[in-house]
């Protein structure tokens, strides 16, 4: 399966509590309903994950605002 996009987990301060939260790049998949197998996931506190991905690629992240929708790109 192609991949798609690069999912970076990590921390993100709620607009809620002020807390910061960590957010795994799993859990960033279903919020922005997206199949992890066209991703390549990757985690914050790991950078050497990070090590050799396409960053030609959409790279999604956590959002403070809590809107996780991919925006259509324009040409």
């Amino acid at each position: 399966m192609q991949k798609k996009y690069i999912v970076i987990g990590g921390r993100i301060k709620s607009r809620f509590d002020g807390d910061y939260h960590y957010v795994n790049a799993k859990r960033l998949c279903e919020l922005y309903q997206i199949n992890p197998n066209e991703c390549y996931l990757a985690e914050e506190n790991m950078p050497e994950s990070l090590l050799g991905l396409r960053f030609d690629l959409p790279v999604l992240t956590p959002r403070n605002d809590g809107i996780y929708k991919i925006e259509a790109k324009h040409s």
